[in-house]
């Protein structure tokens, strides 16, 4: 029998929610803030689910409902707990919160049935802290797109120079290097830009059947100069019956950075392949980059997605990059409907796993994402 008073003692007085219930999903404790966070109290909880209740209520970006997606409700799931983030509403005519969701339950025995005790959810408003991201995006999206703009003007300057006067050699290599420079900034935060409008559901996606290997050989026929220069090799092992479902230019620009990176990251005579294959299990390609560089540490590769990171690491004395290429990469296939992941071992290489998907039979011309 669960004492109440216990409880009170322990979680009235903290801010966050804490609800306790049986493992039958029936709420036996409900803290002050709980109430206060999820607008029910004790007595209207009384018989309910806390499932329903809350989680019911709570959406991502998917959107989904969290009560019937959650693993801890799947019959002799090996979860024992879980944490999401979604925005609660019970109704129209209470305000949206943004709320972060850890939930703990018993762990299940090799019997597959639940050992005694009780499911704990916490509950933690985080509107405050989402807001604050929020601005904080949209000031670095501001400073980002305006910045453009006298960049853009500083640019066309310098390609304007050298048909107003005579220069040496040596200013003329200056103002390359100036160019070269400006161009590389206007490039980054164009795609800074991109990565906040795919994250913000704000990028027209325009999806159509193509045949995947002209894509991926037109690029490294533009590149094999500079593949040549370096004494490497890149292979395109593609059928040309091949199709995928997708955004044409948005995945050339996928293509463009994982081939840009493991050219970059492979020393001279070494080997870049790109292969492609049909998945069985559903209707989708696997298309793989793999190259014989130097791979990626096993402290790092886990965060070769997250933004900024190539940065934060090459202050530091590592690899260098901006850190968004990959970023972009795994938002722009996101919002293709497809996933990116990476195998890694130091010294022997790195490959790049991406899965699209192949023609469906009801197309969508365009879609927004979000």
């Amino acid at each position: 029998m669960l004492d109440s008073s216990y409880f009170s003692t322990l979680f009235e007085w903290i801010s966050d929610g804490v609800a306790i219930s049986d493992l039958a999903g029936d709420v036996l404790y409900l803290n002050p803030a709980a109430e206060k966070i999820t607008a029910f109290s004790r007595e209207a909880l009384k018989g309910k689910k806390l499932c329903e209740a809350l989680c019911g209520h709570l959406y991502g970006s998917d959107p989904r409902d969290f009560a019937l997606f959650c693993p801890l409700r799947k019959g002799q799931s090996s979860e024992c707990s879980i944490c999401f983030k979604g925005v609660y509403q019970p109704n129209k005519d209470l305000k949206a919160r943004h709320l972060r969701i850890h939930c703990f339950r018993p762990p299940v025995s090799e019997g597959g049935v639940e050992e005694e005790g009780r499911h704990l959810t916490l509950m933690e408003d985080i509107s405050s802290e989402t807001e604050l991201e929020e601005h904080k995006k949209d000031w670095q999206n501001m400073v980002a797109h305006d910045l453009r703009s006298p960049l853009s003007t500083i640019l066309g300057a310098l390609q304007l120079f050298p048909t107003l006067h005579s220069f040496s050699s040596d200013e003329k290599y200056w103002i390359n290097v100036s160019l070269n420079a400006g161009k590389r900034m206007i490039k980054l935060l164009n795609l800074y830009l991109d990565i906040s409008k795919l994250d913000a559901g704000l990028m027209l996606v325009h999806f159509e059947s193509f045949p995947l290997s002209p894509l991926i050989q037109n690029y490294v026929d533009e590149i094999m100069p500079l593949v040549r220069s370096r004494q490497m090799t890149v292979l395109v092992n593609i059928s040309s019956q091949l199709e995928v479902y997708a955004d044409r230019d948005l995945l050339l620009r996928v293509v463009q950075n994982l081939i840009d990176n493991a050219i970059k990251y492979t020393s001279e005579g070494g080997c870049v392949i790109a292969s492609a294959e049909h998945l069985t299990h559903h209707r989708g390609v696997r298309l793989s980059v793999k190259d014989t560089g130097s791979g990626i540490s096993p402290q790092d590769l886990p965060h070769v997605f997250d933004r900024f990171y190539q940065a934060r690491v090459r202050q530091e004395g590592g690899t260098q990059g901006t850190g968004l290429g990959l970023t972009f990469c795994k938002e722009a296939l996101k919002a293709m409907g497809g996933t990116i992941e990476v195998f890694s071992k130091q010294g022997e290489g790195t490959e790049f796993l991406v899965e699209l998907m192949t023609k469906i039979e009801t197309p969508l011309p365009f879609f927004t994402v979000g």
